[in-house]
């Protein structure tokens, strides 16, 4: 019998402390699936409060104990009370556009309306520039912030210093062995940062920044009537939702406060945004990661990179709708071209046989420079190695090309690092990010050099991977535990979910695939019945066409499996069910369920 699954992995379910378990229950008044389940997650018992109630009279994280926010708070309260001009440089995705709108709501609340830039991605790339700087002097700033950006950019702060201006970066991307020499650097991933909040994306950061800004105001004596900064926390928790940072420490506070004010419409572009998505009453974590963000990041992709923040930061509810019903446009358009791209990625694959690199390294001529990206995500998910994706822009100032990459990485190897080590041996011109995705800007005539450079790093760094890795399924169940009434509470009292804290597991045993459809965009739905009982589940792989896993499932109509997924809900017509999102499936008895940790429907 094999252990080995379609995806060409091992499951197996986790020994736990059943006293551990005990505890938990009568200690808090727990559910046990959710004791269960926090003692899977090595959640112990003084951690409990914080993990599942996060208050933000007790747990919220101080903003001075980040590195250098004592020195950018004074600044900028200078400068609120001097008069001058503060500029403001933000990235343009939805972890950029959150972080401008949030600074630019607080700073206007003590009667600033700061210069705003955001960079457009095809025109200008990713970060600060000499023009940039230049416009920020030109509009007479005497200060200026980055968001979300600006850590590998010594030499665009280098020349805002040149100009005279006290120039700041607000960032949380890693930087490349030295900071910019500037008056101010907070970013919780600086080396000699000790406040332990490096898991939060730059909303997050910014965040702190607007509260730091608040609290020096007050000890001043100049804070005007209190400003609900809580209220900004519906921004901070798209941001950070969007970003895909671990939902851990204080970004599980902001994500739970942050959700239910989405509900509240005080935000009209979130409101407008919500309007044109068919989302009603409080989204939820889908909401923002494949409804909200997808339509915030499509301007920046397709159309113009501002419209983001505009939409975040407006007070007008008829430009919200307008800016709203734009980004959807651009959404649906991001899809076509992707749908295109991604034809033309797994064909060049295909044909330069590019399937056995370790890194696989694609460029085309004609390719949207904004959606590079997403292409490196899909082959990463259909292939499962890294993958770096080169596309082309003209510079505007002497009709040159540049190439624009983006590059997305599986475990084991660090894609910021890559870039990095590229820009120091000069086969790059610039790059960074983050260690699962980063960027890059190239010469044309480099890009064969850097695939070959990738190939050697990769197998120079990259950790070997078992071939068929060893995962873990958080709880055991059944289709008949699969009820709304169940996932409601899993999401209202161990979500919300994120990287770091991933939505559970769940491992069924011995059901029939009674019915296969393969859907638009090549999803697969499964309807599944239990043997036993004859208790029916509809299942869902998204993209599975193309992977072993949904052309394996197609061909198994009628066969007996065991199967690996999250539960959801899901609406139609006023009706709400329970279905399960697949991970992975095999052969019934590929889970090893030897120290099974309990039956989700009797745990509950």
């Amino acid at each position: 019998m094999s252990h080995i699954s379609f995806a060409g992995a091992r499951w197996d379910v986790p020994n736990i402390d059943e006293g551990q378990v005990v505890k938990l229950v009568q200690t808090y008044g727990l559910p046990e699936i959710i004791a269960r389940l926090l003692t899977v997650r090595n959640v112990g018992l003084s951690g409990v409060d914080a993990f599942l109630r996060p208050k933000l009279s007790t747990h919220f994280p101080d903003p001075f104990h980040l590195k250098d926010m004592d020195k950018l708070a004074t600044r900028v309260c200078d400068a609120i009370q001097k008069g001058e001009k503060i500029g403001i440089l933000a990235d343009f995705d939805v972890d950029g556009a959150t972080s401008g709108s949030i600074l630019t709501r607080a700073l206007r609340h003590f009667g600033v309306e700061p210069v705003v830039y955001i960079p457009d991605r095809l025109k200008d790339g990713y970060g600060p520039s000499n023009r940039f700087m230049q416009k920020f002097k030109d509009e007479g700033c005497a200060v200026m912030l980055t968001l979300d950006c600006g850590i590998t950019s010594h030499e665009p702060l280098a020349f805002a210093t040149e100009l005279g201006m006290d120039a700041i970066v607000v960032d949380h991307h890693e930087d490349d062995g030295k900071l910019p020499e500037i008056f101010a650097v907070v970013n919780p991933k600086r080396k000699d940062d000790i406040s332990g909040y490096d898991m939060m994306a730059a909303c997050g950061v910014t965040f702190l920044v607007a509260v730091a800004i608040q609290s020096e105001m007050r000890k001043r004596g100049a804070c005007p009537a209190d400003f609900p900064m809580k209220n900004l926390l519906e921004l901070v928790a798209l941001g950070t939702v969007c970003d895909m940072v671990p939902l851990t420490g204080p970004n599980r506070l902001f994500v739970k406060y942050g959700l239910p004010m989405m509900g509240q419409g005080n935000n009209v572009g979130v409101k407008a945004l919500c309007n044109v998505s068919g989302i009603k009453g409080q989204p939820n974590l889908m909401h923002l990661g494949f409804a909200l963000g997808p339509r915030i990041n499509a301007g920046s992709r397709v159309h113009s990179s501002e419209f983001g923040f505009k939409l975040l930061s407006t007070e007008d509810e008829a430009e919200a709708l307008n800016i709203a019903w734009l980004l959807n446009d651009c959404n649906s358009k991001r899809k076509d071209i992707e749908k295109m791209m991604l034809e033309q990625a797994f064909m060049q694959i295909e044909t330069e046989g590019l399937a056995d690199d370790p890194i696989i390294v694609l460029e085309h001529k004609d390719w949207h420079a904004g959606l590079s990206g997403l292409v490196a995500g899909r082959v990463k998910e259909r292939t499962g190695k890294p993958c770096a994706c080169v596309t082309y822009v003209t510079n505007g100032s002497d009709g040159t090309s540049e190439g624009r990459g983006s590059g997305r990485s599986v475990k084991g190897l660090n894609m910021a690092s890559l870039f990095q080590a590229a820009c120091k041996d000069n086969v790059l011109m610039k790059g960074g990010g983050h260690a699962m995705a980063a960027g890059f800007t190239i010469s044309p005539d480099k890009v064969n050099e850097f695939r070959e450079y990738a190939k050697a790093h990769a197998l120079e760094h990259m950790e070997e991977l078992d071939e068929h890795p060893l995962r873990l399924v958080d709880s055991m169940a059944t289709t008949r535990s699969a009820q709304p009434a169940m996932v409601n509470l899993l999401e209202n009292e161990f979500g919300p979910y994120g990287q770091g804290h991933a939505q559970p597991l769940f491992g069924i045993t011995n059901v029939r695939i009674e019915k296969v459809d393969v859907l638009k965009d090549a999803h697969v739905r499964v309807n599944l019945v239990d043997i036993s009982g004859g208790t029916r589940l509809k299942a869902m792989l998204f993209r599975g066409i193309g992977t072993p896993l949904g052309d394996t499932l197609v061909k198994m109509q009628g066969e007996i499996i065991d199967i690996v997924g999250k539960f959801v809900t899901n609406e139609w017509n006023g009706r709400v069910t329970a279905e399960m999102h697949i991970e992975d499936a095999g052969q019934a008895g590929m889970i090893n369920a030897k120290n099974n940790l309990g039956d989700l429907a009797k745990a509950s």
